[in-house]
């Protein structure tokens, strides 16, 4: 299992109360996920997902958001 970051996109960059963190097996996996959580919840918006790099006591290292 692999480690993913959600932000949501707005105006003035991303969204600092919105986001998410999923587990999933891949890029689509995670991808599938935030777009049901999007859907029950009636959420819009342009949502972006990051790859949990590394993770450290003192926090974690992403991956660059992947546009999606």
């Amino acid at each position: 299992m692999k480690l993913y970051l959600a932000k949501r996109i707005t105006g003035g960059g991303y969204d600092t109360h919105a986001g998410m963190v999923i587990r999933a097996e891949s890029y689509g996996d995670a991808r599938r996920l935030l777009n049901d959580a999007l859907y029950s919840s009636e959420q819009d918006g342009d949502w972006r997902i990051a790859r949990v790099r590394e993770e450290g006591s003192r926090g974690v290292i992403l991956k660059d958001f992947c546009a999606g």
